[in-house]
């Protein structure tokens, strides 16, 4: 029942924007947030990152510059220290918003940065920093590469203690979920052991495609001299809660000093990876990321950034293929205050009275 609800609500609102009855140009009576930190990982062709990446976490260049192009008519966008400040002022009202992306893809580079320039943008990467310039493969990447590459039909892990269907994409594809999930918890060490035989048994020999899809520092200093801003996503992109907390705190400082040393600047922002999507961030964490000279971490958890905000806790509204069309994007980043909007309209309690603010 509580689905269906939220289907209609989310219908009906999409309805409304379409119909052109709820503008976005009367977004300060929509808010319910002091910004809007919006979430990318991707923004590529699907059969050009289709080997390492899952294409429903990308979006393409056509519809990340019809987004960019949205939110900057209708919108204020800015840095994510500006956005930051700004969020601290109870007596500032208005809704700001602030781009990032996670991971350090090369297509960031190719084809996201050109149309942020174009528009004026700021952005914040958080980059894997291992991964860059042809070190590390990112692990998901390699894994997916693995898997979808390989000429086998079954694949035995000793490691894992499982046999895995290769015989049909579908498969394929459930066998890639099922030891992404059961990699996202274990130590670096336990985790490119794992890797190691699987490269194995799937007999696929030939890396080549996967060297080229990160950042190297050229682009990262390139976008650095042109206002973009960058942040850490960790050494090699762990699930840290779920690794021994001594692993955990190397990962965080020690990305954080090697992003410093290749920018010359200082490095004041974190994003915790969130692979499989497990819980992604404690308490110990926030305390290791304060200690080492952090300002603000960002989760994967959906919302907005509101007075009274846990700098080391910042939600966002993770932007992927499934909202490629703007009704359906708008209605992802304003969904709160929409259906709190809707809801004076209609007379109900849908929403929880904690998500108001002294600014509705």
């Amino acid at each position: 029942m509580d689905g269906f609800k939220q289907f209609c609500k989310a219908g009906i609102a999409k309805g409304l924007f379409q119909g052109r009855l709820l503008n976005p140009c009367k977004q300060g009576r929509l808010y319910t947030g002091s910004g809007v930190i919006l979430q990318y990982h991707s923004v590529s062709h699907p059969r050009s990152s289709y080997h390492y990446l899952n294409p429903g976490l990308s979006v393409t260049p056509e519809d990340f510059e019809r987004q960019i192009a949205f939110v900057t008519r209708y919108f204020r966008v800015v840095s994510l220290d500006q956005l930051l400040a700004n969020a601290k002022d109870q007596e500032i009202c208005e809704t700001l918003f602030a781009i990032t992306f996670d991971d350090g893809y090369r297509d960031n580079y190719i084809h996201a940065f050109p149309i942020l320039r174009k528009y004026d943008v700021p952005a914040t990467f958080y980059l894997t920093t291992e991964c860059i310039d042809g070190g590390l493969f990112l692990w998901t990447s390699e894994l997916r590469y693995l898997i979808l590459k390989s000429p086998k039909f079954r694949m035995h892990l000793s490691s894992l203690s499982e046999e895995f269907a290769l015989d049909t994409v579908p498969n394929r594809m459930k066998s890639l979920e099922k030891i992404k999930g059961r990699l996202g918890t274990m130590s670096r060490r336990e985790r490119e052991d794992v890797l190691s035989e699987v490269c194995h048994e799937t007999g696929v020999r030939d890396m080549t495609p996967l060297k080229a899809t990160m950042l190297n520092w050229d682009d990262v200093r390139t976008m650095c001299r042109a206002g973009m801003s960058f942040g850490s996503h960790t050494l090699s992109h762990p699930s840290l809660p779920h690794i021994p907390l001594d692993e955990a705190k190397k990962e965080i400082i020690e990305s954080r000093e090697s992003l410093s040393a290749r920018l010359g600047k200082e490095i004041s922002h974190f994003s915790y990876p969130n692979p499989g999507n497990h819980l992604n961030f404690s308490t110990e964490l926030k305390q290791i990321l304060k200690n080492a000279g952090y300002r603000s971490a960002t989760t994967s958890m959906q919302g907005y950034v509101s007075h009274g905000y846990d700098p080391f806790e910042l939600k966002r509204k993770g932007i992927y293929r499934a909202y490629s069309n703007l009704p359906d994007f708008y209605f992802l980043i304003k969904k709160e205050a929409i259906l709190q909007r809707l809801n004076s309209f209609v007379g109900t309690k849908w929403l929880k009275s904690s998500q108001r603010t002294r600014c509705t």
